[in-house]
This record gives structure tokens, sequence and C-alpha cells, in this order.
């Protein structure tokens, strides 16, 4: 008979297998086979995919035409043959510039979820609450659960559009006096509303969660988005000042790069550093991410047109919307944004979408 594996996986894992959150992504399966057939019964020009928060334009032009010539290269051999550079120096340096802080408070990881699993794995124990919002991205909680940790929502109204307001910061207030959190984990903009909070509450925020010794952490990974020109809009602004913010950025969302898997938390707390070390691996990224990503941050002004470009795809998209009953955008300041649905299920709306969506976006991608 075979063996009973399962009798042997420590207690932490059988946790895991239990909090297996309800999101848009299912690890277990893929797009692809679903991707052909589309292609196969509608030969659609192409296909955007709208629920990963993807650049559908890719990276910055320059950094494809480096990777051509990286192929066509005679040293493309000992370029892959070689390991990465551990500490990702020279990628913590531009960081460090764009944001204005010490490149030592910066670590990279594999993607945002490598680092939100190390953040929790370095926090959490057993019965811990961990405040997020709703909606809000699963992944906080999901990861926060397998360590063992216990949610708690914070609910963003549907009448304030689902923004951080003066009534939500009164909320967070009355939770944190009651109840012993933690972390709290808050996007911004928030994933899937992408709606920006305004920097005098996140300081608030941060201020009052502070004094209940709560370690709050800003995911940025729509930051882009909502960033000026030659600049970043950023809660790294509020590093100096506070010892328990982390801050999240990636090379997923407006830079095009998410087939490469790179991200970074932010913090001048060195002990949140060195524990995030102990959970790091030791070559986290490769060669050829860290080298795309540095290339990214020379290329800034692209980022001009990704927001230019996102802002006139969403009016299309809203307007095509317009036409479907029940059916509407709800206002976004990033690339992501959530839609209102009445009188129709979530099934019966993908599949809507999917029928309508992938001729409408052959007008939106152009």
């Amino acid at each position: 008979p075979p063996i009973a594996t399962h009798h042997f996986l420590n207690p932490e894992t059988h946790r895991a297998l239990l909090e297996l959150g309800g999101g848009y992504v299912n690890k277990e399966e893929g797009m692809r086979d679903r991707l052909a057939q589309i292609r196969r019964e509608h030969k659609p020009d192409r296909i955007v995919l709208l629920h990963l928060g993807q650049n559908p334009d890719g990276c910055a032009p320059g950094l494809a035409e480096w990777a051509r010539d990286l192929v066509a290269g005679s040293g493309l051999r000992e370029y892959l043959c070689e390991y990465p550079e551990s500490q990702s120096n020279e990628l913590r340096v531009k960081l460090a510039v764009l944001h204005r802080i010490n490149p030592d408070w910066i670590m990279v990881s594999a993607g945002l979820d490598q680092m939100i699993d190390m953040i929790a794995a370095s926090f959490v124990e057993q019965r811990d609450r961990v405040l997020v919002t709703n909606p809000g991205f699963f992944l906080f909680e999901e990861y926060s659960c397998r360590h063992g940790g216990v949610p708690v929502e914070l609910q963003l109204a549907e009448s304030d559009g689902f923004a951080w307001t003066a009534r939500t910061l009164d909320t967070f207030v009355e939770l944190v006096h009651t109840l012993d959190i933690k972390l709290a984990w808050i996007a911004n903009p928030n994933n899937p509303s992408g709606r920006l909070m305004e920097a005098e509450i996140l300081e608030e925020v941060l201020r009052i969660a502070r004094s209940r010794w709560i370690t709050v952490i800003v995911d940025e990974a729509y930051g882009e988005y909502t960033d000026p020109s030659y600049g970043v809009n950023s809660a790294t602004r509020f590093l100096s000042q506070y010892d328990n913010l982390i801050v999240l950025r990636t090379f997923s969302k407006a830079w095009g790069l998410a087939g490469m898997r790179l991200g970074c938390a932010m913090t001048r707390n060195p002990a949140i550093l060195s524990a995030l070390r102990v959970h790091r691996h030791y070559y986290p990224v490769t060669r050829l991410s860290l080298d795309l990503a540095c290339l990214s941050l020379d290329n800034i002004p692209y980022l001009d047109t990704v927001r230019r470009l996102v802002a006139e795809r969403r009016t299309v998209l809203a307007k095509s919307l317009a036409g479907m009953p029940g059916v509407s955008l709800v206002d976004s300041d990033a690339g992501i944004a959530m839609l209102r649905c009445l009188g129709i299920t979530a099934n019966d709306l993908a599949m809507g979408l999917e029928l309508s969506l992938i001729h409408i976006s052959q007008g939106i991608v152009r």
C-alpha cells in the first residue's frame, strides 16, 4: 500500500493547505489552454487579460532591443551560466536614488508574492490578528492565514468610491484600539479598486499604528500609475520618520516585466530587514530579471506613455461596458479597476466579457 505521506507533513503545512484564498489566481491551473481555445474559436488579433493588472504593451522598447542583442551575441552562454549578483546592489542603488532613501533599506525578491510571504513568515504567529481591507488583495489574507494569522476586515465603503476617507480612518482607530492587531496590510493604490489614499490619511494611519506597536505594510504594486513624471508618489517619503513601515513595489505592473518576477521591500528598520533576510533565498532573482529592472529605471519617461494609454483605455472600456445591462466600471486612479455588477452572476459576466472584450480589446490596445 502507498505510504500515507500526509502524516509526515508538519502542522504549518497542514494549516497552509486549509488556507487557500479565493482570489483571481489559481496556482494549480493555467490560462494557456483556455487562451488557446479562444484563439481557435474567435481568432482575435490579440487578447488582453484584464484580471492581473498586466501592462499589455509590455516593457519599454529599449529593453526588448537589449534582450535581442543579448540572444544574438556571442556571450549568451557565459551570461546564462553565471549566478546572479546576490545582493542586487546596482538595482538597489537605482531604486534608492529614485525614492531618495538609503540603498541599505531595500531588499529584492522574486515578485511581491514572495516578499508578502516572507513578511508574514517573519511576523505572524498563531492567532495574531492582521488587518486587511475589503475589498483588498487576497494574498495579504492568504499568506497571513497560512502562518496562523486571523484577518480583521476594514470595510471600504462603496459610497466613498472604495477610497479611504475620514470615516474609514475613524473605523481604523476603533479597530486598533479594540483589538490587538500586529500587522496592517494596505494596498495603495488599492487592489482591486485602484483608489489612491491621500498622503495625509496614510501618515495618520502610520502615526496611530506606531502608537499601538503595529507594523504597516503599504503595497504600491500599482504605484507607478499615480507617480509624477521623473519621480514617485510613494509612502517611502515616510520611511525616515516611521520604523513601523514597510513599502512594497514591483516591476510586474506598469513596467511590463511580470514574467521576470521582481519586487522589493523598503524599510529603515534594521530588525525587520534582518528578519526578512532569514527567509530570503541566497539568489532570490535571476540575473536577467535584475538587468531588465535596472534598464527599466533608465527608461522612466516610458511610464508617462503607460499612464496616458491606461487613462485612454479606461475611458474606452467604460464606454464599451455601458452597453451591458447591470455592469459598470468603478472609478479608479490606477491600472486596475473594479466592475459593479447587478443582476448577473460572476460566471455569466466572465463568459460575456470573454466573448465581447476580446473584440473590444483590439481597439483598446492600438
